[in-house]
């Protein structure tokens, strides 16, 4: 089964032909690399480490130098825990990726690192100098055998960067090129409290290293939001890439509408309760008309005085109509100069913080200046009591000991005060430029609040020039006392019944001005809610759940092969309570326990990570066995039996390595890291160090 595009753009159209042109569907549809981006077929890639070499010295200056063969199929680490395990795959991680896990003490003692890998059957070496603090990491097209071999390597690096996030961008590119990977995006709010924006996100290579480095701590965690889009990816099904797409977007118009619906709420208030007073004056003017026709007899013929009285009341609507513009004009300007002040406080916000930086990075430089004061100090000491047996210390013994401290006995290297006070200096000298590019930060914003303040003081005055036009308007008491004249004369012409008549006129003239201030008002701009903006929404959500009912359908077999897969992974592990497993159309997994489907987060701790191992060992199966997926065959399993693993759960495991290793030992890779020493025997690949004994 295929995907029909057309026909899907078709059924789109036809259901919202009402609110959207074909053009405008096309636009909403159209994403930059189409629809038939992905494909489930493996591209047979594996990923394998053929050997891994570092060298360094420990604190207290002893050598370290490691160097080791690793194997395709099962190789194991076994030795006690804190024994550098983890540490061994985390260097490995920060060579294939570029992040460093690494324990702060261990990363100054590496100073070289070499990984050689084969990716299918194209062979790679990582080299990572690492005496300095920047970072340098380099990738050969070539196997390099020993650490010794790259200082007179003739091959020029195929990737040379420098700078830790410079290495991590280029890595990751490099390996998304090697197993057609591509980043997955999603949208979060700004993690800064006075940012209200929406941010997208990108699923990067370290990312998607979570599917191969299995870490004994994460083992409670599987299927949040980033594993879902890892999922996603290593099932590489169809309409994955579009259905990501038209999420992203849906998120981003969802977030604009609650935007304006969030403005138009706030400005709307005052509108309606002006409303609600002015259709209330309306209604009763309208009564009090209707009462003063009843009662009326007939109309005078007194015609010159009705033309005035007309004119009157037009001088008196033009005046108010003047007046509501200014009012108008007002709150517009109002608004503005709202707008401008949260702009204000918004950069002064900045502008503090950096202030703050500038301090905390003086008082740093201070300490330093501080601390090299007082290592100096204590350096020219001169012990004259022993502090331990309070006898006096001839000169001639601490003339014999120049190179011995004084108070602990050991040899004193004068090169390494020199060294330490050096650091200090250069610390020093960077904190210095970092306070001075903050200053270049801080005085670029005073600028531009001096700026903005200059905006916001000509807005200022000009809401003062119209609140002074609003005091200098023109005061219709004058004209009301014409009208107030007429009245009288109607009264003296008429005698009788003019009083009614005169009483409805007054009347009208007021809801003349009633009615033009209601008309005014509701003429008044309002931020609406954009109609169409939900209609977009509307049609998003239904391409996507077309689109998911479309890919499920398309990768159903593919979906269930895993489910069978995982299945049998978990009995093998004694997990014989789990007995179905249920993937649903947005690719969430829910695992049938008890006659209950649970999902991943309330299956009890100590059966975790047998879940997560058998996930992740089912994805590569999918691969070797069906051709189907992108995992790399590359898994590092750092405590597989660091949780509450029973019996059986170990027994199930070694007997799972070794059918591993027998079945599809040339085919994929998986390093074990483990204290538990009852899986010796599992692999014919094993590290056993004796207890007590650490790796390096």
């Amino acid at each position: 089964m295929s995907f029909n595009f057309e026909k899907f753009k078709s059924d789109i159209y036809e259901s919202f032909a009402d609110k959207f042109s074909k053009k405008e569907v096309d636009e909403l549809l159209h994403i930059e690399e189409g629809y038939s981006k992905d494909t489930p077929f493996s591209s047979g890639r594996s990923l394998l480490i053929t050997s891994l070499h570092f060298e360094g010295a420990k604190s207290d200056g002893k050598p370290i130098y490691y160097s080791q063969k690793v194997y395709a199929g099962i190789n194991i680490w076994i030795a006690d825990n804190f024994k550098g395990k983890s540490s061994i795959f985390k260097i490995i991680q920060l060579a294939l990726t570029g992040s460093d896990k690494l324990k702060h003490d261990i990363r100054k003692w590496l100073k070289h690192v070499l990984v050689t890998i084969k990716i299918g059957d194209k062979d790679y070496s990582i080299y990572l100098d690492m005496s300095s603090r920047v970072l340098k990491g380099k990738v050969y097209g070539i196997k390099i055998n020993s650490l010794s071999s790259v200082e007179t390597l003739a091959a020029m690096p195929i990737i040379n960067e420098s700078g830790a996030s410079n290495y991590e961008k280029t890595i990751g590119d490099f390996f998304f090129n090697q197993f057609s990977y591509y980043s997955l995006k999603w949208t979060q709010k700004s993690p800064r409290k006075e940012d209200n924006s929406l941010l997208e996100s990108n699923a990067r290579w370290k990312t998607y290293f979570k599917s191969i480095f299995l870490e004994s701590r994460d083992s409670s965690t599987m299927y949040g939001a980033q594993e879902k889009k890892i999922f996603q990816m290593l099932l590489g099904l169809e309409l994955t890439y579009p259905i990501n797409r038209l999420t992203v977007r849906r998120d981003f118009l969802k977030f604009d509408k609650g935007k304006l619906s969030s403005l138009e709420d706030e400005q709307k208030s005052d509108q309606e309760d002006q409303k609600v007073k002015f259709e209330s004056e309306k209604d009763e003017l309208e009564t009090s008309l209707k009462k003063i026709d009843s009662k009326t007899r007939g109309n005078l013929n007194i015609e010159e005085l009705y033309k005035e009285y007309d004119l009157i009341i037009n001088q008196i609507n033009q005046e108010s109509a003047r007046i509501l513009s200014v009012q108008d004009q007002l709150r517009i300007k109002k608004s503005n100069l709202y707008q401008i002040n949260s702009q204000a406080e918004s950069l002064d916000h900045a502008r503090k913080r950096i202030r703050k930086e500038c301090i905390k990075v003086f008082k740093k430089t201070a300490d330093l200046k501080e601390y090299i004061e007082i290592g100096f100090f204590f350096s020219n000491l001169d012990i004259r009591f022993c502090p331990s047996c309070d006898h006096e210390v001839a000169k001639q013994k601490k003339g014999n000991n120049e190179m011995i401290c004084h108070l602990c006995h050991e040899t004193v290297e004068k090169t390494e005060e020199l060294l330490t006070q050096e650091s200090f200096l250069d610390k020093i000298e960077e904190n210095k430029s970092i306070q001075e590019k903050l200053e270049l930060e801080e005085k670029e914003l005073d600028l531009r609040i001096k700026k903005i303040n200059e905006v916001y003081h000509d807005e200022n005055n000009t809401i003062k020039k119209l609140e002074e036009e609003l005091d200098n308007s023109t005061d219709l008491s004058s004209l009301k006392k014409r009208l107030h004249e007429i009245e009288g004369i109607i009264n003296l012409e008429r005698q009788k019944a003019m009083s009614w008549e005169q009483e409805k006129y007054k009347l009208i003239s007021q809801k003349a001005v009633v009615e033009f201030q209601l008309q005014q008002l509701l003429k008044s701009p309002e931020h609406e809610l954009d109609n169409k903006l939900e209609k977009k929404i509307e049609l998003l959500n239904f391409a996507v759940d077309q689109l998911n009912s479309a890919r499920y359908s398309i990768g159903k077999q593919i979906l269930e092969k895993f489910s069978s897969l995982m299945l049998s992974q978990l009995g093998a592990f004694g997990l014989s309570s789990i007995t179905d497993i249920e993937i649903s159309e947005n690719l969430d997994i829910k695992y049938k326990q008890d006659d209950d489907f649970v999902s991943f987060d309330e299956i009890v701790e100590g059966e975790q990570l047998r879940v997560k191992i058998a996930f992740y060992l089912s994805l590569i199966q999918l691969d070797i066995e069906h051709n189907f997926g992108k995992h790399t065959r590359f898994l590092i399993i750092d405590s597989p039996s660091k949780e509450e693993g029973d019996h059986t759960y170990l027994e199930g495991l070694s007997a799972v390595l070794r059918l591993i290793e027998s079945k599809f030992g040339d085919k994929l890779q998986i390093l074990i890291g483990t204290a538990e020493r009852t899986l010796s025997g599992s692999s014919k690949h094993e590290i056993i160090i004796p207890k007590s004994e650490f790796l390096f």
